[in-house]
């Protein structure tokens, strides 16, 4: 009878460890994801600061000191911004610069206006930093649901080079950034912006429910470990037969 309450008592062991290891490892992963967004709004809000900075808060009037995603998207997707910051690191990089009369983040997604700056400065801005050696992104990242983490780097690559060339510009100058290559700046009016399906409402709603699903699941593995030991104080204090 000992021996049948020892192999009871090393199961259960077993499955609270199992159930804790678990857990655990989904815990990790959610911090590992908190961290990565974390590091990705300060990212984002380096390249908004300093393109406020380097144009003016006035002309930068659609982009906040601290944007979402989204705001980061709409502020620069006249392509207006970008145009101006590079023009002030590299003078008559984008020889004109195409201007709206109106707020480009008031500008709904798909307006002829917008499309019309989206193709004229953008791709200018495109064209002009892949001539420098900048990193550069898809012009479709400055759709919805278009990868923004690519348009910052673009903008920190920028400030990096503009920190080089007040500081003399000597040696060679090359951005520390992780980044992928992009298609060419040349060649991406041709491309047609596709459907993205990692907005960021949804990451959001993803996130909610994956705290709800652990929240439930610690739940009910605190109350199947509570009868596992019930059922084991029970078994050892029975008679023997």
């Amino acid at each position: 009878m000992a021996v049948e309450g020892g192999a009871l008592s090393f199961s259960v062991a077993s499955v609270v460890e199992d159930v804790l290891q678990q857990h655990g490892n989904r815990l990790r992963d959610l911090d590992l994801d908190s961290r990565k967004a974390e590091e990705a709004a300060s990212r984002r809000y380096e390249a908004a600061g300093w393109l406020r900075k380097i144009v003016g808060v006035v002309a930068a009037k659609d982009l906040p000191a601290e944007p979402s995603e989204e705001e980061f998207r709409l502020g620069l997707r006249s392509g207006i911004i970008l145009c101006n910051a590079l023009n002030k690191v590299q003078p008559g990089a984008v020889p004109k610069v195409v201007e709206s009369p109106c707020d480009a983040a008031l500008i709904p997604d798909g307006a002829a206006l917008s499309a019309f700056q989206y193709f004229e400065n953008v791709r200018n801005f495109l064209v002009a930093v892949q001539e420098m050696g900048i990193p550069n992104f898809e012009a479709s990242d400055l759709e919805q649901g278009g990868k923004s983490a690519r348009v910052v780097n673009t903008v920190l690559a920028l400030k990096s080079y503009s920190e080089w060339k007040q500081t003399g510009g000597n040696g060679i100058w090359k951005f520390g950034g992780n980044v992928k290559p992009s298609m060419s700046a040349k060649s991406f009016v041709r491309k047609n912006s596709e459907p993205f399906m990692n907005s960021l409402s949804r990451n959001l709603s993803m996130n909610e429910k994956s705290f709800n699903t652990l929240s439930s699941d610690l739940e009910n593995s605190n109350k199947m470990v509570g009868k596992l030991n019930c059922f084991k104080f029970e078994f050892l204090l029975a008679p023997a037969a």
